[in-house]
């Protein structure tokens, strides 16, 4: 009966020691798992934060091509009103040339 009466009280100590390495395991297991979870987070975050930025690169970039087709057509607008000034001005010239001819003609 001692003997019996040791063997339990030993099987009650390793169940013991294993209850308390069950605990140590089980939160163990629960910080890992809300360390997990704040690094799940975290990278939840990340990842919103770039999509975000890209976003507004992708506006960005929406906006800069209109600016260059709208710098592109007032290009165009300016040189076309430069090539009909500068016919203008060859009409003036080809104008104040004859009245110089009729002047010097009137001159003699």
């Amino acid at each position: 009966l001692a003997r019996r009466n040791e063997e339990l009280t030993s099987l009650r100590s390793e169940r013991d020691a294993i209850r308390e390495l069950l605990d140590a395991r089980t939160r163990a297991l629960e910080q890992a798992k809300a360390q997990s979870s704040e690094e799940q987070s975290k990278h939840a975050s990340v990842v919103a934060d770039l999509e975000n930025s890209k976003n507004k690169l992708v506006e960005r970039s929406k906006e800069l091509e209109r600016a260059k087709i709208e710098a592109s057509e007032e290009t165009s607008r300016l040189v076309a009103e430069v090539d009909a000034s500068r016919a203008v001005c060859e009409d003036l010239r080809s104008k104040l040339g004859s009245a110089e001819t009729l002047l010097d003609r009137g001159d003699g």
